[in-house]
């Protein structure tokens, strides 16, 4: 038998087994002597002689890796530190209290106004009733992350507005908060003051807005009003206005003969139906015919 494994009289062997150029001597020749045996073990044995010498390689391929994933992962790290907090808030109080400052990502922004000693609005504490709806100067859903959110007002478009839970809300990012602005303060319209002169000969003064009617209003301040179908049919709540009622007030129903135009140019309206679309007296319980 040759070094290299092979004999015969007819020249090299066909299968020429070619020996790894790592290999020391002495494993050189047990692999060797392990193909001329024939024995299964004794080759298993030697087979490890090869994975022994591409072992070096693979532990430094593994080992490179393992480098770029943890430079990959010091990136990450570096990227999520710009982004933590504590971030500059500027709270916007109603009473023009308030000031900037400083809150971190993990803490809901009405906490941190009540560390400050502001008077937040709030009710739940959980993002169920809205009570601390407040608005920031951007997009919400970027700069605030709410950890629940149970109002149906504070839809996606609501959020996107600005408008935030402060019990709920942590921020993600610098902003302004106008605190207390509620989505539905974009929807109120007009509001008038009416002066109500009642039957008893007193009088009070109440701030009606555009969409309520008259009747429902003065009873919202605990006042007693005439009235019994609320519908614009009976005509039990006619009263009268200081003016032009067909300027003044507009009556979404009125099915009384009585109030005819002329009437209502008069100063006559239900008031269970009449909304006001300017200030003026009105004098409750005034029948045309009285």
């Amino acid at each position: 038998m040759s070094d290299d494994g092979c004999s015969g009289e007819d020249g090299p062997c066909e299968n020429r087994i070619e020996l790894p150029k790592n290999l020391s001597v002495v494993q050189r020749r047990r692999l060797l002597a392990a193909v001329g045996s024939g024995s299964s073990v004794a080759l298993a044995g030697c087979v490890g002689l090869f994975e022994f010498g591409d072992q070096p390689a693979q532990r430094q391929d593994d080992d490179e890796e393992e480098n770029g994933d943890e430079d990959e992962d010091n990136g990450d790290t570096e990227d999520e530190d710009e982004d933590e907090g504590p971030f500059e808030i500027a709270y916007l109080l109603e009473d023009d209290d308030g000031g900037t400052i400083e809150v971190p990502e993990d803490e809901n922004l009405l906490e941190a106004g009540e560390a400050e000693d502001w008077e937040l609005p709030y009710q739940c504490r959980e993002g169920f009733c809205g009570q601390c709806m407040s608005r920031i100067d951007g997009d919400g859903s970027e700069l605030v992350e709410m950890t629940n959110n149970d109002v149906d007002e504070l839809d996606d478009d609501a959020i996107e507005d600005g408008y935030v839970l402060t019990c709920t809300g942590e921020p993600r990012g610098a902003f302004e908060l106008e605190v207390g602005a509620h989505v539905d303060d974009e929807d109120e319209g007009a509001s008038y003051e009416i002066e109500y002169l009642l039957e008893d000969g007193e009088s009070q003064t109440v701030e009606v807005p555009e969409d309520e009617n008259l009747l429902e209003a003065g009873e919202d301040e605990g006042l007693e009003l005439p009235y019994q179908c609320r519908s614009g049919n009976c005509g039990q709540c006619t009263s009268r206005v200081d003016g032009d009622g067909s300027e003044l007030v507009e009556m979404t129903e009125n099915n009384v003969d009585e109030l005819d135009d002329e009437t209502v140019e008069d100063g006559y309206i239900l008031t269970c139906t009449g909304k006001p679309r300017d200030e003026f007296e009105l004098s409750v319980g005034d029948q045309p015919d009285a």
